[in-house]
């Protein structure tokens, strides 16, 4: 691979890592308001999504040390 195709695998990888989290919070925010309150399995699904974000969150801060701390990976 080319130096270019490198650089715009990092760029890719980077903002699919920054709307992650963005993407899951709207994913349980979804479920929050569209599924009856107090059904269990709405209530196991609402944690699931939030374990998800919280991770997602996790693996984006987790790249960024990687990279050095000085980049941000596009917003986490």
């Amino acid at each position: 691979m080319s130096g270019a195709n490198d650089n715009a695998e990092a760029m890719d990888r980077g903002a699919t890592l920054a709307a992650l989290p963005g993407l899951l919070a709207l994913a349980r925010q979804v479920v929050v308001a569209t599924l009856d309150a107090g059904d269990p399995e709405t209530e196991a699904l609402r944690a699931l999504l939030e374990e998800c974000v919280v991770g997602a969150h996790r693996i984006c801060l987790r790249e960024q040390l990687r990279m050095g701390g000085d980049e941000r990976v596009g917003g986490c």
